[in-house]
């Protein structure tokens, strides 16, 4: 493509992400003309998937979990079919020193925790009334009411700080009925023992004891919208990064329009209507009169021209993000069953959560091997090191 040239398209979607590429996908079939742009060499960002030493690895630690609504759940089977696996969650917690099966079940907490542990949360339970507030204005506020002191100062405080990196006194109340459903801890024991009864009666797995996960890897939900998109002649380039978005008075920036036939669909240039222009790093220039970015909003503010309000921008460059890092451990025999450990958070290094690939049914590793060995370079090896050695040393 020529650097002067301007292609006209219906909708240009701004990142080659899974977002970005069911975005693309979705309008192309509703008929529009879509050109998907993907600043890296590659699509997927954080939920492709690589090949190391003959082991799929994925780059983010992703699943799809059972409550995913229908609808992505049934666009998911058509683009994947039967390689779309149900794997068991075999998964614990650490609560009060002590592993614990998750999801938490009552059988195993009776089992499993000191008896002086669940008489504070019996105790909880029933100053529950007590302590229960219409309007708790934090994260922390709102479990300390509705599960108690003992439960929240126990696994979900301890897990709060290490997801979002603040206390949950600082975390919206908001997070907590995302977190839990059931707002007393009576409540939440019931429904534990419904669904537990309910699933051996139907003889299907109990809800959060089993996940959904492609054949191949977490890569091939990418691939595979990637794919459906270009069948339907949408174009997708990769190593195009976007420096800057051109918006009229009356252009649309984020959203696709869903129906067929309507303005962003049939307009075309001379029309008169106002055209979103896109540049990219290498002189290249789309157009069409509606942009769907999934770029960060601190990103986004940063090349839309002309530039929102000083304000947006103030608010969008503030937001913080969570870093995580993957460590990838090979051959190390200690690391065995559950597929899945959330380990304590203890000193500067906090591991979220370890899980060990030669535990799933399917999965394409050797038994002994999650990953293979770190890239060759100095650099990376050690840290790789370092991490891997922090990781054995506290989940032996």
């Amino acid at each position: 493509m020529s650097a002067s040239l301007t292609v006209d398209r219906d909708v240009i979607v701004v990142g080659g992400g899974p977002a970005g590429l069911a975005a693309a996908w979705h309008a192309s079939r509703r008929g529009f003309r879509v050109t998907v742009l993907e600043r890296s060499s590659s699509l997927g960002g954080m939920a492709a998937s690589v090949l190391v030493d003959e082991v799929r690895a994925d780059l983010g630690s992703h699943r799809l979990h059972p409550a995913t609504p229908g609808d992505v759940m049934a666009d998911l089977q058509e683009l994947l079919g039967g390689s779309l696996q149900v794997r068991n969650r075999n998964g614990r917690v650490r609560v009060a020193g002590r592993w614990v099966g998750f999801p938490l079940s009552p059988a195993n907490l009776l089992r499993t925790m000191p008896l002086s542990w669940a008489a504070r949360v019996s105790a909880d339970a029933l100053l529950a009334r007590r302590r229960r507030s219409p309007n708790p204005d934090s994260y922390a506020a709102a479990l300390r009411a509705s599960l108690g002191p003992t439960v929240y100062d126990s696994l979900y405080g301890p897990y709060a700080r290490k997801l979002w990196g603040v206390p949950g006194e600082q975390i919206d109340p908001e997070q907590a009925r995302v977190r839990v459903a059931a707002d007393t801890a009576a409540r939440v024991a019931a429904r534990m023992i419904r669904r537990g009864i309910s699933s051996r009666r139907q003889g299907s797995p109990q809800r959060g004891t089993h996940f959904l996960y492609p054949a191949g890897g977490f890569g091939e939900i990418p691939r595979a919208l990637a794919e459906a998109a270009r069948s339907l002649e949408a174009t997708v380039h990769t190593g195009a990064a976007v420096t800057r978005i051109d918006t009229g008075p009356d252009s649309t920036t984020t959203r696709v329009d869903p129906a067929p036939g309507s303005p962003a669909s049939t307009t075309s240039p001379g029309t008169g209507r106002p055209l979103v222009q896109v540049h990219t790093a290498d002189g290249r220039t789309w157009q069409a009169p509606t942009v769907c970015s999934t770029l960060p909003l601190s990103v986004l503010a940063g090349v839309i021209n002309p530039a929102p309000p000083q304000p947006v921008c103030q608010q969008a460059q503030s937001l913080v993000t969570r870093g995580m890092v993957l460590v990838s451990t090979c051959q190390v025999p200690t690391l065995r069953c559950p597929a899945s450990a959330s380990p304590p958070t203890t000193g500067t290094a906090m591991t979220t959560r370890r899980i060990a690939a030669s535990c799933a049914p399917r999965f394409p590793a050797p038994q002994e091997t999650t990953c293979g060995p770190p890239p060759n370079n100095s650099c990376a090896t050690s840290c790789s090191r370092r991490c891997a050695a922090t990781i054995c040393r506290r989940l032996r």
